[in-house]
């Protein structure tokens, strides 16, 4: 570099500094547009589409969702909103899967297409899960089984029960008048014997010859009279107007027949043996056998009543039977009915609809039978339950074509096997989008953290070379010129004026380079420290910027993990609403089956009450024909009778009971397996976005730590650009200085009175020297070497 002038040294390393501080700036440059592009790409394209994705999954969930609510929902209103609610989210689906299409790549975009394909098909089988669920058939066929078909089953039941009512006041009713007619039988065979026994002691007092055993059959006779009067007259209080008037023929014979024998006994006490005998068998004879044949006549009569009686008990007591039957035969038309219904298959729907004919077949037989024993009354009450029986049978009837339509059930069906076969199928591929816009996002990451690395190591080795070569070049342009002007100055003192002239027209040269190239250098400094200065600035800014990016991607992440908390909890809570629901479902089942067994027992029950209180009514009859002898029987088969309807009404009760229990019950069981199969479905749903937000959450962790480390390295770029401002800065102050140091070596050299005069043997030669210009404003050798000293000393300070 001895060949090169000292301005262009000077400008050299000012060049070799300025282009320093360029290669450095366009490197971070270069390398934060890289990087801000990646987090562009990272921030609008991979997370937007990972977020796009996790909202398509949640509508899709939502749309199943809503899907199972509208088949369980019972009203229309109820039914329209989830419809509507369908339609809405399909519409967000809609604009979301336009947004992710415009933001996927070619792979990404194929991926979407299977996607389409598959939820197209969904959406199809879900129109016919929609269109099933609005016929809503089980609901409809369960609210008119339950309200105008209950309530026409309660009208014709009660009904029944009146009939069944009439039936057992009857058979109490024929039961006690064959009581009554078998005790005025009785009566009357007693009163019979009593008149034989009168009349036998009659013809003992005539035929006896002691006059003592005379009175004594007379007083036996007298005796027995007064039994007979007893007989007659409770006789008398318990006749019925049918047999009063044979009652008051034989009470007219029966007066006369005592008088005669009180006729019989006086002669015969009177030793008229004859006259008694002709009057015994004459006239008291005539009247013996007529209210005889009265009092025969009258028990007849009594025993025709007895045996009506007994027959309409008989046929009071099969009314009740019949009926009671016919009671079973409802009760199993509305139970199969129910399980029509609650049934999903057709063999099943088919089956109980069989039961149901056959039952109201077996109904209408039962209601000949009761036509052909009932009475009048009972035949009317017969014709109102024929009335009734025919609107629940016709609501039967449109119930089981309801049924049949197994809306509901199908609905269920289908979503659940090809509606959610497409649906885990749409999920599957959702699935795979995001695990590949998550491998993308670590590409990312992966392509950050080696643009961070080779940003930092070209800005570190730029800067690390520029300064070492500037400062080597800087050090021994330095030394140079310090070196030329010492030896410029020895010689001054040495050299004649000639010289002296010439070097100082030489130095005058020098000045005015150094001062030329300090000027500019001073400007280039300036430059380069104002250029540094607004790079730091702005990486400054770009710090501040990537650290709120940070902050956000931070907040990402949390809000990511926290919804992945969220979505733990409920999926734990989900998973435990299903093990719940599975206990619930077991214990409603063991309800169910114990309500079945009890049913069957109550029957049983019902069954031996009947069974027992038709064998009390015949015990009953058999009693009332017994006479007196059965009399204390009846009584007790009156009590057993009384109990058997008790039980029979207590087990009828406790039947319908548990067969509203049943129907709660089955209902139950069916709704608690209707929402077990949603909490499974639920909490599998939970499971699936636990997994996505997991994922979502640990691309954002990764997307964090990515952004911090580009922070990181932002700041260090920061700290460098920081450091060349700050060199740049240093070179400008000392360049300023040098400039103030060459300004005033131009004024000692150009004679400035400020300069202190040079002493010794040089001073005294230059002081004397006349002095003379060597050009305007140059510098003179007088005063050159006045000033020689002092330059020295200047150049040492230098």
């Amino acid at each position: 570099m001895k060949g090169i002038g000292l301005q262009a040294k000077l400008l050299v390393v000012l060049g070799l500094l300025a282009g320093v501080a360029v290669a450095v700036a366009c490197v971070g440059l270069s390398k934060l547009g890289g990087m801000n592009d990646r987090l562009n790409a990272i921030v609008d394209l991979s997370a937007e589409k990972v977020k796009i994705a996790g909202q398509i999954k949640q509508d899709v969930l939502r749309i199943g969702r809503a899907e199972k609510n509208l088949i369980l929902a019972d009203s229309v209103e109820r039914m329209t909103a989830y419809a509507d609610e369908i339609d809405q989210v399909q519409k967000e689906l809609g604009d979301r899967l336009t947004r992710f299409r415009s933001l996927a790549d070619a792979e990404g975009k194929a991926k979407l297409d299977e996607f389409t394909t598959i939820w197209n098909g969904y959406l199809e089988t879900h129109k016919q899960v929609r269109a099933y669920a609005m016929l809503n058939s089980n609901v409809r066929a369960r609210m008119m089984s339950g309200q105008e078909g209950r309530q026409a089953y309660d009208n014709a039941e009660a009904i029944l029960k009146a009939l069944a009512t009439l039936s057992d006041e009857n058979v109490s009713k024929q039961i006690a008048l064959a009581g009554e007619s078998a005790g005025r039988v009785k009566l009357g065979d007693a009163l019979v014997q009593d008149l034989l026994r009168v009349h036998r002691a009659e013809k003992n007092v005539i035929l006896e010859q002691s006059p003592e055993r005379m009175k004594e059959y007379d007083a036996e006779r007298r005796r027995l009279v007064t039994s007979a009067d007893q007989a007659a007259q409770e006789l008398r209080q318990c006749v019925t107007d049918q047999g009063r008037p044979a009652f008051e023929a034989f009470a007219a014979e029966y007066e006369r027949f005592k008088t005669y024998s009180d006729q019989v006994c006086a002669l015969a006490l009177e030793a008229k043996s004859a006259e008694a005998t002709t009057l015994s068998c004459g006239d008291g004879r005539a009247a013996y056998d007529k209210a005889e044949e009265a009092l025969q006549t009258l028990v007849a009569l009594n025993v025709k009543q007895n045996a009506e009686a007994a027959k309409a008990a008989e046929e009071a007591a099969e009314t009740a039977l019949t009926t009671a039957r016919v009671v079973q035969d409802m009760l199993a038309v509305h139970r199969a009915e129910k399980n029509l219904i609650l049934e999903t298959s057709q063999e099943g729907m088919d089956r109980y609809a069989d039961a149901i004919e056959q039952y109201q077949t077996a109904i209408e037989e039962k209601l000949g039978s009761l036509d052909k024993i009932t009475n009048a009354e009972g035949k009317a009450r017969l014709g109102q339950f024929r009335g009734v029986w025919a609107e629940f049978t016709e609501i039967s009837r449109k119930v089981r074509a309801i049924s049949r339509e197994n809306g509901n059930n199908r609905a269920f069906e289908l979503a659940t096997t090809k509606g959610r076969e497409l649906a885990d199928a749409s999920e599957a591929v959702l699935t795979a989008l995001v695990d590949k816009n998550i491998e993308g996002m670590e590409a990312d990451k992966k392509t950050s953290d080696a643009n961070y690395a080779s940003a930092r190591f070209l800005m570190l080795s730029v800067s690390v070379v520029g300064i070492l070569v500037a400062a080597a070049l800087g050090l021994a342009i330095i030394r140079g010129v310090v070196g030329m002007l010492k030896r410029v100055f020895a010689g001054l003192r040495t050299c004649s004026t000639a010289e002296l002239e010439s070097a100082a027209q030489a130095i005058n040269q020098i000045i005015d380079g150094m001062t030329s190239g300090s000027a500019q250098v001073s400007m280039a400094s300036t430059q380069l420290a104002e250029g540094s200065s607004e790079q730091a600035s702005s990486l400054e800014e770009t710090s501040a910027s990537l650290e709120e990016i940070a902050a956000t991607t931070k907040q990402n992440a949390a809000g990511a993990e926290q919804a992945k908390e969220m979505a733990l909890v409920t999926r734990n809570a989900a998973q435990k609403g299903k093990d719940v629901m599975s206990q619930m479902s077991k214990a409603m089942a063991d309800i169910k089956n114990s309500s079945d067994e009890t049913a069957k027992i109550l029957k049983t029950i019902d069954e031996i009450a009947f069974q027992t209180n038709l064998l009390a009514l015949n015990a009953a009859v058999e009693a009332a024909r017994a006479g007196e002898a059965g009399k204390g029987f009846a009584v007790v088969a009156e009590e057993v009778r009384n109990l058997a309807q008790r039980s029979a009404e207590a087990a009828r009760n406790t039947g319908d009971m548990i067969e509203e229990s049943i129907k709660n019950s089955e209902r139950g069981v069916q709704i608690n397996d209707e929402v077990a199969k949603a909490l499974e479905e639920i909490a599998e749903n939970s499971t699936k976005l636990s997994e996505s937000i997991s994922q979502i959450a640990s691309a954002s962790q990764q997307q964090s730590q990515g952004v911090s480390q580009v922070n990181i390295a932002t700041s260090e770029m920061d700290k460098v650009t920081q450091s060349n401002a700050a060199t740049a800065e240093e070179l400008n102050a000392q360049a300023e200085e040098l400039n103030s140091m060459i300004v005033e070596l131009e004024a000692l050299f150009r004679g400035s009175s400020n300069a202190a005069p040079p002493s010794g043997k040089a001073g005294h030669e230059m002081a004397s020297a006349k002095p003379r210009k060597l050009r305007k404003n140059a510098l003179t050798a007088s005063s050159a070497a006045q000033n020689a000293g002092a330059t020295d000393v200047v150049l040492k300070e230098f």
